[in-house]
């Protein structure tokens, strides 16, 4: 399955660990960049304030729906193990409520194919999932804030690195660039790409393939 991935796991919100705490001081989510730097320095700083509106704000429409639709099917993995465990289904509550207000309750849950056999399958369950979200933008910041107030999705890593954007190079509407980051002194690369969407440069991220969906169980099991 092709969805959002972060970037490195440190720039771009973890689908998987999202950052833990309030939701923080909510920006105008129509602000404007002007420069690829700009809005790469305004998602670190919204993420590091678990400010998910104005985080989610600064990527294109279609990187939305791609993070969107990694978040919901992530979360209904979990809504699946959560089926016939009342206690699971305490723990997760944020998350569950959160499935619910955004219309993909239990029951739309159970239509969706967990385990695709396929990349073709798995293609065709990512389309049906972007279908059920209305509003791909408010459900990311909705799972988001559910996660963040969810053990053990909630706990931030003590030493996160901090990313930094290098050799960009802008083409008309379009922008190049890599992330440079270190982990345990070892420098990590990988491209990042921008798009300017009425008059603001946003993060393009492509959807990479999604590693195959842990079995459902209880989170961090």
């Amino acid at each position: 399955m092709r969805m959002y991935q972060p970037a490195l796991g440190v720039l771009l919100f973890a689908v998987l660990a999202p950052a833990a705490g309030a939701q923080g001081e909510r920006r105008d989510a129509g602000a404007a960049y002007n420069s690829p730097q700009a809005v790469f320095d305004a998602a670190q700083a919204a993420q590091k304030k678990d400010d998910y509106k104005t985080f989610v704000a600064c990527f294109t429409p279609e990187a939305q729906k791609d993070m969107a639709a990694g978040l919901a099917f992530h979360a209904l993995t979990q809504q699946a193990a959560a089926r016939n465990d009342e206690k699971l289904r305490t723990q997760l509550k944020p998350i569950l409520d959160a499935l619910t207000k955004n219309g993909l309750t239990d029951e739309v849950g159970k239509k969706v194919k967990l385990n695709p056999a396929s990349p073709q399958e798995a293609e065709k369950v990512q389309k049906e999932v972007q279908g059920l979200i209305k509003d791909p933008a408010a459900f990311a910041v909705d799972l988001m804030t559910a996660y963040s107030r969810t053990e053990p999705f909630n706990r931030k890593p003590p030493d996160m690195p901090t990313p930094q954007l290098t050799d960009v190079k802008v083409d008309g509407d379009k922008a190049r660039g890599t992330i440079v980051v270190k982990v345990q002194g070892q420098e990590l690369k990988q491209p990042a790409e921008f798009a300017k969407v009425g008059g603001s440069w946003k993060l393009a991220p492509q959807p990479q393939p999604a590693p195959p969906p842990r079995p459902a169980g209880r989170p961090g099991g």
